[in-house]
């Protein structure tokens, strides 16, 4: 059945259809899950969506360029090491860990950790999807 109202995959009579680019921007904005693009050279969060700025108490802006490692508990930050070798190794990893906000808050959550290849076969991002355990 088609969709009688606009979605991005059917935006309406007047509307061009969106570019694999563009739809892939609306999924990471939009995403409820919190999204980060990690740099795995340094471990610095390069992108984050809305929704992990609700999760983790920050800005955007301000968990742009921030330590991927500030957002877990300092007792969860022991296995990091563990976790991205996984991803190097196989590309994806998934996990429960102890996060922390801004605040100092602690919490539990459910991480899913993706990579992304260049052309030469080494990882280039690290794309990490977290949500809080309720």
């Amino acid at each position: 059945m088609t969709p009688t109202h606009p979605t991005p995959a059917n935006p309406g009579p007047s509307a061009q259809p969106l570019t694999d680019e563009a739809l892939a921007a609306i999924a990471f904005r939009r995403a409820g899950w919190a999204l980060l693009v990690v740099d795995p050279a340094d471990n610095r969060i390069v992108a984050a969506n809305l929704a992990a700025a609700d999760l983790y108490g920050y800005p955007v802006a301000d968990l742009v360029g921030l330590a991927i490692d500030e957002l877990f508990a300092p007792a969860a930050r022991l296995r990091l090491p563990e976790y991205r070798a996984q991803v190097h190794r196989t590309g994806r990893a998934a996990y429960t860990s102890l996060h922390q906000r801004r605040d100092g808050s602690q919490f539990t959550t459910d991480v899913v950790v993706t990579a992304d290849y260049d052309d030469q076969g080494r990882v280039r991002y690290r794309i990490v999807a977290a949500r809080a355990v309720v």
